[in-house]
């Protein structure tokens, strides 16, 4: 027994050894910048070993930062862009997840494997025809034009449909006996179940917006608009002349309502990552 116990411990020694090495590797880079954020101009930036921690920390570089990203007004932007997307995403995402899980149409699984095949297909092969349609209609340069080609998400509908799928059969049955129509179901009886998959789905699509950076940068033209992401870039406007501090400043302060948001909500997250998977 003895014997089977060390072994046991031995193999999670081992299991555990590579898990720590990658999280190392991932975690420098992120130390680095919050490192670099506090340092003085007396401080060395690019040291071999790194230095982590400042010698002389200041608050400066966060000062200067604030105005050169007008921070509250790209905060701002950031936030209203990535909150209208969210809803649309999830009641688009929902009201296309629902048919496909619960109704029965001819061609059903076609419509649904074309979603799956658009999940294949790159961001970066779709922009250009994007954004001449975006030109086309003429609402580049402004909200609607960032939000609207952004709030339909293949990935969300397949979210949406598993989660629906794995909902007892006998709720739908009980409620239209009831009376309740498909409307009805979907939003009072179905929409409260998935929950979970709903908020990690929320969380999902506010991350990838708020990062978002090609898509902005290619439809707007007034700063007044312009995202925190998309205001980042004024700060590096050389690789020789850019202000690493004030960079590593602007950049550590774009992460903390993202941070703050994940940390919040991440028990919904893991609970919906893992909705719908024993159905189907």
């Amino acid at each position: 027994m003895k014997t089977y116990s060390y072994r046991k411990w031995l193999m999670k020694i081992m299991a555990y050894i590579p898990l720590l090495f990658f999280a190392a590797v991932f975690l420098v880079p992120f130390l680095w910048l919050i490192s670099t954020s506090f340092k003085s101009l007396e401080d060395p930036l690019f040291t071999i070993p790194i230095e982590f921690l400042p010698r002389n920390p200041t608050l400066d570089n966060f000062r200067h930062a604030l105005g050169l990203l007008r921070f509250w007004p790209s905060t701002f932007n950031s936030f209203l862009f990535s909150a209208v997307t969210v809803v649309l995403t999830v009641f688009l995402c929902s009201t296309a997840g629902y048919p496909l899980a619960r109704m029965d149409f001819t061609g059903k699984n076609v419509v649904f494997g074309l979603f799956l095949s658009n999940l294949m297909i790159p961001f970066h092969v779709i922009m250009v025809p994007l954004y001449l349609m975006v030109l086309r209609l003429g609402i580049n340069d402004s909200y609607l034009g960032l939000i609207l080609p952004m709030a339909f998400q293949s990935f969300g509908i397949y979210l949406m449909r598993q989660s629906f799928a794995s909902i007892p059969k006998e709720l739908e049955e009980a409620a239209r006996i009831d009376g309740c129509g498909d409307f009805r179901i979907w939003g009072t009886i179905f929409m409260p179940l998935v929950k979970p998959s709903l908020t990690a789905l929320s969380i999902i699509v506010f991350v990838w917006q708020w990062n978002n950076f090609i898509w902005p940068l290619i439809t707007l033209r007034s700063r007044e608009l312009f995202p925190l992401q998309l205001m980042l870039i004024g700060l590096t406007s050389g690789m020789f002349s850019a202000n690493w501090r004030y960079v590593c400043a602007a950049a550590t302060l774009s992460m903390m309502p993202l941070l703050i948001f994940f940390m919040v909500f991440q028990r919904y997250f893991l609970e919906g990552g893992t909705a719908g998977a024993l159905k189907g």
